[in-house]
């Protein structure tokens, strides 16, 4: 049996009905990226946005989500201009959108979560390093 790992975002019909969500993390100095399509299992459906495709629209804390609604599967786009440039060393920001999914048979929010880090720094080199003295012989 092969298992496969799921993509990042899924919409899923289960015994509590149609649920979406997307959690990905970016580098701060990423442009544009795109998180990929959003695949569906057990859907009634082709899945869609009933309000129509987001253009640039803002998530919580900045960022811009646009999707791509194309024969029932839909991909998602996310341009981190707004979070600002002022990311420390470690520091994460995670924006968020809630856009409403529909299989045709039922309509959920989704919740499409981006989280952008900014790495350390490696460890830089002060100087050289002195001869080492053996002491024990």
């Amino acid at each position: 049996m092969r298992i496969s790992p799921l993509p990042a975002f899924v919409a899923r019909r289960g015994p509590g009905g149609l649920t979406a969500s997307l959690a990905a993390t970016l580098p701060h100095d990423a442009a544009v990226a795109a998180l990929g399509p959003i695949r569906a299992f057990g859907a009634a459906g082709p899945l869609s946005l009933p309000g129509g495709d987001l253009s640039a629209a803002s998530g919580s804390a900045g960022g811009r989500f646009t999707t791509s609604t194309t024969g029932g599967a839909i991909s998602v786009t996310f341009d981190r201009n707004g979070l600002g440039d002022g990311f420390a060393e470690g520091e994460a920001v995670t924006t968020a959108i809630g856009p409403t999914v529909t299989d045709g048979v039922s309509a959920v929010p989704a919740r499409l979560r981006v989280t952008v880090r900014r790495a350390y720094a490696p460890p830089q080199l002060l100087g050289p390093i002195p001869d080492q003295v053996d002491l024990l012989s």
